[in-house]
């Protein structure tokens, strides 16, 4: 009787189904995992800034508008920062020097100048000496 049994064709199903069903997990996992990469894309910029000399400047803070992505230039002034893919502009600050707005649109590298910000007559104090 036991022989019979094994013989039986849904012994044979079983482990096509058990692999149809893994396969269709696997299936599923990647197509959800492509859509939601589809959403969630994202692009690294890299650049320099510099002053209007053409000196390097460190510190400067980089921002991502209207995303959260925020870095600072390095001693060189070399910066790299990872933005979503839909991020138009990016904002060079550093104190002392005017704030810049840079659309980004296809580009992956972005060199500026940052010049020096002008101080307004008002605020500049000149004291006469008086010995």
């Amino acid at each position: 009787m036991e022989f019979h049994n094994s013989l039986h064709p849904v012994v044979n199903v079983k482990p096509i189904n058990f692999t149809m069903k893994t396969h269709f997990k696997v299936f599923a996992i990647v197509i959800l995992a492509t859509l939601l990469s589809a959403f969630t894309e994202s692009r690294t910029i890299t650049g320099k800034v510099t002053d209007t000399a053409g000196q390097p400047l460190s510190g400067v803070t980089v921002k991502s508008k209207p995303s959260f992505a925020v870095t600072t230039t390095d001693q060189n002034g070399n910066y790299r920062i990872v933005v979503e893919k839909q991020t138009m502009n990016l904002i060079f600050s550093l104190p002392g020097y005017s704030s810049l707005v840079e659309k980004i649109g296809e580009r992956s590298l972005i060199n500026l100048r940052l010049g020096q910000e002008a101080v307004p007559a008002e605020d500049v104090n000149l004291y006469k000496r008086t010995d």
